[in-house]
């Protein structure tokens, strides 16, 4: 098939790497290097691809897509410019990515091309330290108004209490480092706890804030070409963060510790450590109302099973429910 690359390619370095097969996992072969002029055309054998694109002015940039025999396909290539992205957030770029899903309840759906705009989100979940400032903010301007956000365990018991202007954890397992526990990503939040956490945050960087749709959220953890994992089409338990990852009990870590969990642009942990609330897209044809609104949970978390690690899976719960396995990362339109 035939690649067209057009957009402003001035000034950018391009580099097409075919993606490939080993160990189980889909990796980027060797690269070449492509001229940067807008309407350049390459002939490539059928396949899943990466373009890499950098300039000074410019943010590092992944171009994922797939080439069918015979076709002809317009790569549109935009970066966001030097200090568009917040630290911690990855850019996924404008574009078509090959969908779906598979329920829990094993509902299936056929894989079909959605486009997505253009967005960031951020590389790992947000973590405990960064949740508890919001929740040291809102205690400071308005005592007791933050206990209704606080993490809780599905007993409703609070997994954090503020004493001497610190925080201590309570409500979690004996055997777990307390000491890395800022560190691991939130979880015991609902989706409007996350939704809260968005406002606060936008107020305070001045910014937009919220959380990722459920076909952006897809495209992140997938890419374009419709691998059932971020790695690829494989399952391992030593690849992500699961119950069967380690030879000892199940407990929550911090984020970024499987290496191979990462999705084609380079978001982490969207197999394993903890689940993500997403909201729904606007055509998912979901029943919402504001007694009975639906969010759903994307994405493995630390305790579950093989099949709750795929990238097609989701889960559906209420806006107000909360699990040791959900937490939240936040998204930007770019």
């Amino acid at each position: 098939g035939n690649l067209q690359i057009v957009g402003d390619l001035e000034g950018l370095e391009l580099e097409l790497r075919p993606v490939e097969e080993e160990c189980r996992r889909l990796i980027l072969g060797e690269g070449a290097k492509l001229s940067a002029t807008s309407g350049h055309t390459e002939s490539l054998t059928k396949g899943a691809y990466v373009l890499l694109a950098r300039s000074e002015a410019h943010e590092p940039s992944r171009f994922p897509f797939v080439i069918e025999p015979g076709s002809d396909l317009q790569l549109e290539v935009r970066l966001p410019k030097k200090g568009a992205l917040h630290a911690g957030e990855i850019f996924i770029p404008a574009g078509a990515a090959l969908l779906g899903h598979a329920g829990i309840e094993r509902e299936s759906r056929e894989p079909r091309e959605v486009f997505v705009d253009a967005f960031a989100m951020g590389r790992v979940p947000v973590t405990f330290r960064e949740y508890l400032a919001f929740i040291t903010e809102i205690q400071r301007k308005t005592p007791g108004a933050a206990d209704q956000h606080l993490p809780r365990t599905i007993l409703d018991e609070p997994r954090w209490i503020l004493q001497a202007d610190e925080w201590k954890p309570v409500g979690f397992d004996s055997e777990v480092n307390y000491d890395e526990l800022f560190d691991m990503p939130v979880f015991g939040i609902t989706a409007d706890d996350a939704l809260a956490y968005a406002a606060w945050l936008s107020a305070r960087d001045g910014c937009n804030y919220r959380l990722p749709t459920d076909s952006e959220w897809g495209k992140a953890a997938r890419g374009t070409d419709g691998r059932i994992y971020p790695w690829g089409n494989h399952f391992d338990p030593t690849f992500c963060k699961m119950r069967h990852s380690r030879a000892v009990r199940a407990e929550p870590e911090p984020s970024g510790r499987f290496e191979v969990d990462e999705s084609p642009y380079g978001v982490r942990d969207m197999a394993g450590g903890i689940a993500d609330w997403v909201i729904p897209d606007a055509d998912s044809g979901v029943f919402s109302s504001d007694e009975h609104r639906i969010v759903f949970a994307r994405g493995g978390a630390w305790c579950d099973w093989p099949d709750d690690c795929r990238a097609d899976v989701r889960r559906t719960y209420l806006a107000h429910e909360r699990g040791a396995r959900v937490g939240f990362r936040l998204a930007r339109s770019l």
